[in-house]
């Protein structure tokens, strides 16, 4: 992940942001970047956007659920599979 003052600084004159769950964004990030409108989350969940102080700063946030549940089905089903052999 990126440090901190880094990542502020990348997002004070940001309209938007795309990021993993290694990045945390909480309310001092958001406070230090104004022009902030959607915070785009490339996981499922959300645990790392204090989301009620992006919606307090009138910041959409996004995620990406079920994105993996058919692929992790097929691989445990593929693993059961081959312990069988």
């Amino acid at each position: 992940p990126m440090p901190k003052d880094q990542f502020v600084t990348a997002l004070r004159d940001a309209d938007a942001c795309f990021i993993t769950l290694s990045e945390q964004i909480d309310a001092e990030i958001l406070a230090q970047s104004p022009n902030l409108k959607v915070i785009a989350n490339m996981a499922v969940g959300y645990d790392n956007i204090d989301v009620e102080s992006a919606t307090a700063n009138n910041v959409v946030v996004t995620n990406t659920p079920n994105v993996l549940t058919e692929t992790t089905a097929e691989l445990g089903f593929t693993l059961m599979l081959a312990i069988a052999r």
